[in-house]
């Protein structure tokens, strides 16, 4: 599972993307790769992983070079973007030109570029457990990964 963003927890919901692993039923089939640089909240974020006992389960790379970040969407199995805020979202097209499903909330630019229930899932912000069940959704489900990384690598061209 991959995130790609900077590291700013009030914004990015990168808080809640940490409970929402927390509460996976899969959890114990997942790793979170979360690559960005951090706006200064990385150690708090750290921190709640660690309280609630998945820090094993979280890996920070910090900012990575263009040719990086492609490998890191190639090698994911889904892509996650729990904003609070976000005006529209590159990551979102990043990720679905490389065949990922998405899983993000439904907040600003975001339902314009991910259609709930073809490309992706969307979720409500601030609700690490919506957040949950989708994820556990779709790594529970290589089938339905497949199609939304499909459908959403086509939506992706419609942007280009």
């Amino acid at each position: 599972m991959l995130y790609v963003g900077r590291i700013d927890p009030d914004h990015k919901g990168l808080s809640d993307l940490v409970r929402g692993l927390a509460e996976m039923k899969e959890q114990e089939a997942v790793t979170l790769r979360i690559v960005g640089e951090d706006w200064g909240d990385g150690i708090a974020l750290r921190s709640l992983a660690r309280e609630l006992q998945i820090d094993h389960r979280v890996v920070w790379t910090g900012g990575v070079p263009p040719d990086a970040l492609r490998r890191e969407y190639a090698s994911a199995d889904l892509f996650v973007l729990p904003s609070h805020l976000e005006p529209f979202g590159i990551v979102l097209l990043e990720a679905m030109a490389a065949g990922l499903p998405v899983v993000a909330t439904s907040v600003g630019g975001i339902p314009e570029v991910v259609r709930d229930g073809l490309t992706g899932l969307l979720v409500p912000p601030r609700d690490p457990a919506a957040l949950a069940r989708a994820l556990d959704t779709l790594v529970a489900d290589p089938q339905l990964r497949s199609r939304f990384g499909d459908r959403g690598r086509a939506r992706a061209e419609e942007f280009s």
